[in-house]
């Protein structure tokens, strides 16, 4: 099993649910080790450094979850690629363990060409030249400084072709379920700082020469205006975790920012636990059993990343956004709080969508 590193000790804990006597062993977590064990659970950021024992062992099988999390070209993805027996060489069919399922509810995070490792990793035969899927699939092109990839072409047949090797399960195949209801919640913004940050942010963009850009400064000035709002937006956010905790109901926050969960935390004391990247696994299991488990315990303050995959945490009926992913939407001049209310959390713990290779060794 390799998956994000806050749900090693979930996925332990779901594998000896179906069987009470597998020996389970979770690398990297004191205390979760088996020296004979049936089932191995590793975190992305761990392959590389126990790669000479991980490719030793003849896998059964093999579970990613959170499969998008390889969809880039990187070691992460080259040392995943290499536990299941996929070549360097991308005209290789795959060898290894017979059976490899790739977990995730977004397969294609962005476009056609995220598909493309996850369909090297089922042995797709689509995906043994990126070049010829990028042309088929991609709309590429080729320009004075190489091909873009990052168009979409023939989507009709790819769709065809990802029946092949995909099964999907939609929330209402598997779950009775209220309706979510989502609201925009405007924010009149009157911080000083927040407006200073925004004016110095377009002086900054209008005096910068379109035809020498520096991406790094225009991130930096960008990222300053965003904290900005996120602190102007904090006591709205606040005004609406209270209405909820007043109708003795749960509630999962997140945010890109770990200032905003630290002065959340301090007001809310023991009604709150936190899931962010500072948590180890231990840490990210505790505050989950508590959320779900305890009647004191009314909020969870998430980090965006950490706390936006994999977590069971349907205690919850309220989830707010204090912020946004990096994602650019028009809008009024108000910044808002996105909220969404029901009877079930962000993360309904919904039937994955899976990709599944299933092949017989020579």
């Amino acid at each position: 099993m390799i998956c994000p590193a806050s749900l090693k000790l979930n996925w332990a804990r779901e594998i000896q649910m179906v069987d009470a006597d597998a020996a389970v062993d979770v690398i990297g977590v004191p205390g979760h080790q088996a020296a004979s064990s049936r089932w191995v659970v590793v975190n992305y950021d761990l392959p590389a450094r126990h790669a000479e024992r991980l490719r030793a062992i003849p896998w059964a099988g093999v579970v990613i979850d959170e499969a998008h999390f390889i969809k880039n070209a990187s070691q992460r993805t080259s040392q995943v690629l290499k536990i299941i027996g996929v070549a360097d060489s991308k005209r290789e069919s795959p060898t290894g363990p017979r059976l490899v399922f790739l977990l995730t509810g977004t397969p294609m995070p962005n476009r056609p060409r995220d598909l493309f490792n996850l369909l090297r990793a089922t042995g797709h035969p689509s995906a043994r030249s990126f070049l010829s899927f990028a042309r088929r699939y991609c709309g590429a092109y080729r320009n004075d400084y190489g091909w873009v990839t990052d168009g979409a072409s023939n989507i009709a047949e790819l769709n065809l072709l990802l029946k092949e090797v995909m099964l999907r399960r939609k929330k209402d195949d598997g779950l009775d379920l209220p309706p979510k209801i989502r609201s925009w919640v405007p924010v009149q913004i009157d911080a000083a700082g927040a407006w200073k940050a925004y004016s110095d942010f377009v002086e900054w963009f209008r005096g910068s020469d379109p035809s020498r850009p520096n991406d790094t400064e225009f991130l930096a000035r960008i990222t300053k205006r965003r904290l900005a709002l996120h602190k102007a937006k904090h006591a709205a956010c606040a005004e609406r975790i209270r209405g909820v905790l007043t109708t003795g109901q749960k509630v999962i926050v997140f945010t890109s920012y770990t200032e905003g969960i630290t002065r959340h935390k301090k007001v809310l004391g023991d009604k709150a636990v936190t899931n962010t990247g500072a948590d180890n696994a231990k840490q990210c299991m505790a505050a989950t059993d508590a959320f779900q488990n305890e009647p004191g315990v009314q909020v969870t303050l998430c980090n965006l990343v950490a706390g936006g995959v994999g977590l069971n945490l349907t205690a919850a009926t309220h989830v707010i956004f204090q912020d946004l992913d990096w994602v650019l939407e028009r809008v009024n001049a108000d910044e808002r709080l996105d909220c969404c209310a029901g009877t079930h959390s962000a993360h309904e713990n919904l039937p994955p969508v899976k990709i599944a290779r299933a092949r017989q060794l020579a």
